[in-house]
């Protein structure tokens, strides 16, 4: 996938420290190619399309010791698609004003990225 990667109120402090996670999400992101009919199939189900890109970045962040589906907060009900340290990753293919951070997108409509 092709990507752009735009820094919004992230001082190089900040980009310092989570320098680990943001070369972890690009490596993923450039590890998955964009298809136009993506699939991946597991023992028992074919996932095609979407629900197959959300199951290969799952895999493919688990390997990384990413926690998947991490809990932001409980009220409001926030929860993030994965999260490693002080990082977490929200994908969205909506505009996710509310998050700020550091965001990757694809060349497609297919995800956006925040890094927290």
């Amino acid at each position: 996938m092709k990507y752009k990667i735009t820094y919004l109120h992230c001082g190089e402090h900040l980009k310092e420290s989570l320098k680990t996670e943001i070369q972890e999400v690009v490596q993923v992101v450039e590890s998955i190619d964009w298809q136009d009919e993506f699939k991946v199939i597991q023992p028992r189900s074919t996932l095609f399309h979407q629900t197959a890109y959300n199951k290969r970045f799952e895999l493919e962040f688990q390997q990384l010791g990413w926690e998947t589906k991490p809990k932001l907060s409980l009220n409001p009900r926030l929860i993030g698609d994965f999260r490693k340290n002080w990082c977490l990753l929200r994908f969205s293919s909506e505009t996710a004003q509310r998050y700020i951070g550091t965001s990757i997108n694809s060349n497609t409509d297919f995800r956006t990225a925040f890094c927290l």
